[in-house]
């Protein structure tokens, strides 16, 4: 959960991510948040909420009103089109007030918004004046997990 407060740091991973035999977590944490709070994968194909948005409705993936509403309030306010964008298979977090505002301004959008975070990652980020670092490699290539694919 977004709320934890008892530990210096979290790894959120995905349910078709599983942690390599071997593989040391508290490591990888350390590792990626070494010169940040917030680390997360690169998407491997697009670099703008508009692309994943149209991914979305292409897939059918959350209702299509809620999603277009919610892009174009982010457009709305000034949000830049190719600011990047992030894929949530795995994000670290340290614990900072940083994160915790972040956390809030992420999860208050995809409680109130569309249920896809991807859409809504980068625009928090932002939002909570947060800069993060990019995971090395991708979900499906990674030294520290082994990937089943979503059916």
């Amino acid at each position: 959960s977004h709320l934890v407060t008892d530990t210096p740091y979290s790894m959120w991973i995905d349910g078709a991510f599983e942690i390599k035999e071997g593989v040391d977590p508290l490591a990888m944490i350390q590792q990626w948040l070494a010169t940040t709070d917030l680390a997360t994968y690169r998407h491997p194909e697009r670099n703008c909420v508009s692309q994943e948005l149209d991914a979305c409705l292409r897939l059918k993936k959350d209702d299509p009103e809620t999603m277009r509403r919610q892009i174009d309030r982010y457009k709305t306010e000034g949000y830049p089109t190719y600011a990047g964008l992030v894929e949530t298979a795995c994000v670290c977090r340290r614990h900072t007030e940083l994160i915790r505002n972040f956390n809030e301004i992420w999860w208050n959008e995809i409680d109130t918004g569309s249920l896809r975070d991807q859409l809504s990652f980068n625009y928090s980020a932002r939002k909570a004046g947060l800069t993060w670092d990019h995971m090395g490699g991708r979900r499906d290539q990674s030294p520290y997990f082994v990937y089943h694919p979503h059916r």
